[in-house]
């Protein structure tokens, strides 16, 4: 009793608190279980695929007998029998595919999970809805075809990457709930000429019907205009119109015609059955730049019905107003929607003065700055203000303007002759605010509104968010970026029914709460809830907030709460509200009971053992999943920096590097872990080898050149191995340097004479752990026109005597009077040469003669 108490007295207080307010916060946590997502798809229908057992049972039984106690319809194959093809699909295990229909008030994901709990039902799915790949009639309502260029209008980010969702004016719920515009709501287009022909523009067209029916030539409803028709020059002062691209493109952002299956969308161009707002063109410009009356442009147009007064033009020289036209703006604030009378006959007591901040990215503009006027500054597709716009402390409200700097970044609209384009400005910008303040006056006009509620609607609902990307702009555009939605759902003065019929599904910790989209008599449905999660102990308390989204009056609402204690009784009350903060009365509590935490799972995909040589690395894959749809940690323990975890999604891999531990046997453990205390292990074994050093398995033959810059290529691995199968590293050494050069590029030495001489190359083998072995080569650089070589010469002790080839040979020495000093036979070669110590000879020339088989060969030398 105390705890139902508690949960009374709580629930009161606050519903006492809470204020009324026109936004929402977001909806709760998003659902991490499949079955728990039940947006965008078929109530009362799901898909089960079964074991082949239970399809050979669903063929012989009924299906009330199968399904006893879930109150399911029907059931039925989902691919039939296939005759002649029946025995390939039932290879393909199509046969296993049915359809169970229930009714369509029962909860799906209960009865879904209550399918799953069966015996021989593999899989639970459901149907999603189906949707055409073009502009959706359930989303936006209108089918004009090129919709999807006008951002301004819907903006979901998806048209450029630098565009953000949300950067337009939040119009299209407004259109398939509340209005499209009504034709008894009448805005000035004071701009220069629209085409009064344009397919587009001419249903929503004012029409002076005493003009339309009297006499040409004539002023027939004495207003000073002759043949007014559609509105009227201010140039010329008559009623023909010069159709021009700027007013033209101006007024189809205000009210082209929607659904008529051509062209555009204009913020107010009705639904293709009941037209939208009238638009009164007041030309005060002209591609000639003749003179025009925008003071008696506005006059004209509050006398004549109009109570929204567009304005997307501004004066050259904008630092101050003209009194005249000063005064025919005071004119229209105060007298539009009034007849000669004082009485009210328009759906506005007095009139909205709509005007561009203007272009020229300053802070001084007039009109705008006439504190009587709403002024609007232009936004890119990412809320940030378009380079061009004027800003100030003076601007009213910023809406979309476009921004030639990103791709599709202009709005879209009609222009002359029939045409469609892009254009950028504020000039773009401030037909947006006068076609969703005709909305709000088409919602919401009649006796007794006024001007400044208007006024008041337009600014307190304008969307802040545009100061949570760029809060440098706070108190320079405005009150935020124009929302209509905002503006209109703010009027709601009736709550939307209770929500009824709550359903909860326990899942762990988790507890999905389903619902029906409640009615609101002035809102079609609820805009948002508040669920109160109480624990029945009484010792805990949340709020959760969740919005309707795109789901209809009478359509289910899932939400799921997360977190909560495990086996623990819960009660849960849902209160609907409305977008302007009317609370429908509290749902009927309903008590439901959380389950038991599970422990992780752990899949080995590769095994749990491992031996690797002390080079290499090997990688282990375990997929890790938690039956309760928790988020997942894994360590691998103890630790050891030979070991690298990784972690995406499902899968965990270890990789093991065997150069950074020690040969051995080690033992470690893969730790899974939830954030409740939940925990799988597995144990992993491995070997890391011992290295095994390079080994020299021949030595290369030495190398002789014939002449500088020969060459010769040797693969090392011919002669240097490792019996662990890695890739060694070669390095390569000359003494001394000079002689000869080498570079090693895959495995290969290429080595290349320099100059005449003999050195050592000597080649190096390292492994990854630096472990090397080595091998010298003696490469030989000579003149090969010469047969014997002799040196050195001068000489001082030994004279060195060597062929290009092995070779015997006589050698004789004699001094420079012919004694002989020396007689000798030798076998020379290139790395063998005959070694003669000269030493006690007296210094002088001698000649030597070598006798290579019988081929003498005489050589000077000096003895020094």
């Amino acid at each position: 009793m105390k705890n139902t108490l508690y949960w009374f007295l709580i629930l009161g207080l606050l519903i006492a608190g809470c204020e009324k307010r026109a936004t929402c916060p977001q909806p709760g946590d998003q659902n991490n279980v499949r079955l728990q997502d039940t947006a965008h798809v078929y109530p009362g229908i799901a898909r089960i695929k079964v074991t082949p057992r239970m399809a050979e049972l669903l063929s012989k039984s009924a299906a009330e007998q199968v399904f006893a106690g879930l109150e399911v319809r029907s059931v039925r194959r989902v691919f039939p029998y296939a005759g002649k093809f029946e025995a390939r699909t039932r290879e393909a295990g199509l046969h296993l595919w049915y359809t169970v229909t229930f009714d369509q008030n029962r909860p799906l994901t209960k009865t879904a999970i209550s399918l799953l709990e069966l015996d021989g039902v593999q899989l639970v799915e459901y149907i999603p809805r189906i949707k055409l790949q073009e502009t959706s009639a359930g989303l936006f309502p209108f089918n004009d075809p090129n919709f999807s260029k006008q951002w301004h209008l819907y903006n979901d980010g998806s048209i450029n990457s630098d565009f953000i969702a949300g950067a337009d004016i939040n119009v299209t719920d407004v259109w398939k709930y509340y209005t499209t515009g009504d034709n008894q709501v009448v805005v000035a287009i004071v701009d220069t000429g629209v085409e009064i022909t344009h397919p587009d523009l001419v249903n929503n067209l004012w029409v002076n019907l005493a003009e339309l029916n009297g006499v040409e030539g004539v002023d027939d409803d004495n207003n000073g205009i002759v043949d007014d028709i559609n509105g009227a020059n201010f140039i010329t002062h008559n009623g023909y119109i010069r159709a021009e691209d700027h007013g033209t493109h101006v007024a189809g952002i205000v009210a082209a015609t929607n659904n008529n299956a051509t062209g555009a969308c204009g913020i107010a161009g009705g639904n293709g059955v009941q037209t939208g707002v009238r638009m009164m063109i007041c030309q005060i410009m002209d591609e000639y730049n003749s003179v025009g009356d925008a003071a008696g442009g506005i006059k004209y147009a509050a006398d004549n019905g109009a109570v929204i007064c567009q304005n997307s033009w501004s004066y050259v020289e904008s630092n101050n107003l003209p009194q005249s036209t000063k005064e025919a703006i005071d004119y229209f604030i105060t007298y539009a929607g009034y007849d000669e009378n004082g009485n009210q006959t328009g759906p506005m007591a007095g009139g909205l003065v709509v005007f561009a901040a203007g272009n020229d990215n300053t802070s001084i503009s007039y009109p705008a700055m006439y504190e009587k006027v709403f002024s609007v500054a232009a936004i890119a597709p990412d809320y940030k203000k378009a380079y061009y716009s004027n800003y100030g402390d003076w601007v009213s409200i910023s809406a979309p303007g476009g921004d030639a700097n990103y791709s599709s970044g202009q709005i879209y609209s009609t222009l002359k002759n029939g045409q469609y384009g892009f254009r950028q400005g504020t000039s773009m910008a401030c037909p947006q605010v006068s076609g969703v303040a005709a909305l709000v006056v088409s919602y919401a006009g009649g006796p007794g509104f006024t001007n400044e509620e208007l006024k008041r609607i337009l600014k307190q609902n304008a969307s802040p968010v545009i100061f949570s990307y760029y809060p440098q702009y706070a108190g320079i555009m405005g009150s935020g970026v124009v929302d209509a939605f905002a503006s209109i759902a703010s009027l709601s003065t009736i709550p939307p029914d209770a929500v009824a019929d709550i359903d909860a599904v326990a899942y762990s910790n988790n507890m999905t709460l389903t619902w029906l989209v409640p009615r609101d008599e002035d809102d079609v449905k609820a805009y948002r809830y508040e669920v109160l999660i109480s624990s029945i102990a009484g010792d805990s308390l949340q709020v959760s907030h969740v919005r309707t989204g795109n789901n209809e009056a009478g359509e289910i609402v899932s939400h799921q709460i997360s977190g909560l204690d495990f086996n623990t009784s819960y009660i849960f009350t849902i209160t609907a509200c409305d977008f302007a903060g009317n609370r429908a009365d509290a749902s009927e509590p309903i008590t439901a009971q959380t389950e038991a935490n599970n422990p992780p799972l752990i899949e080995p995909l590769d095994g749990t053992q491992l031996v690797l040589k002390a080079h290499q690395e090997k990688t282990l894959s375990f997929r890790i999943s938690d039956p309760d749809g928790h988020t997942l940690t894994a360590a691998v323990e103890p630790a050891s920096p030979e070991l690298f975890i990784g972690f995406k999604d499902t899968l965990v891999t270890v990789r093991f590097d065997g150069k950074l531990a020690p040969a051995g046997d080690y033992v470690v453990s893969l730790k899974v872990n939830d954030p409740y205390g939940g925990e799988a292990k597995i144990q992993i074994n491995y070997t890391i080898l011992p290295n095994t050093t390079p080994r020299v398995l021949a030595t290369p033959e030495n190398i002789i050149f014939n002449r500088t810059g020969a060459g010769k290529t040797l693969k090392l691995t011919d002669y240097i191995t490792d019996d662990d199968g890695e890739i060694l590293e070669f390095t390569v050494t000359f003494n001394p340097q000079g002689f000869a050069t080498g570079t090693i590029s895959d495995g290969l030495l290429n080595v290349t004479g320099r100059k005449y001489g003999l050195a050592t190359i000597t080649v190096t083998a390292t492994d990854a752990l630096k472990a090397s072995c080595s091998v010298d080569i003696l490469v030989l650089t000579r003149d090969g026109n010469q047969p014997v070589d002799l040196y050195p010469n001068p000489v001082t002790d030994i004279l060195n005597i060597r062929t290009g080839e092995t070779t015997p040979a006589e050698i004789t020495i004699t001094s420079s009077n012919g004694a002989r000093v020396f007689r000798g036979t030798f076998d020379l070669s290139p790395f063998q040469p005959a070694k003669i110590d000269m030493t006690a000879q007296s210094g002088g020339v001698y000649a030597v003669s070598i006798n290579i088989k019988g081929e003498i060969i005489t050589r000077n030398i000096v003895k020094l």
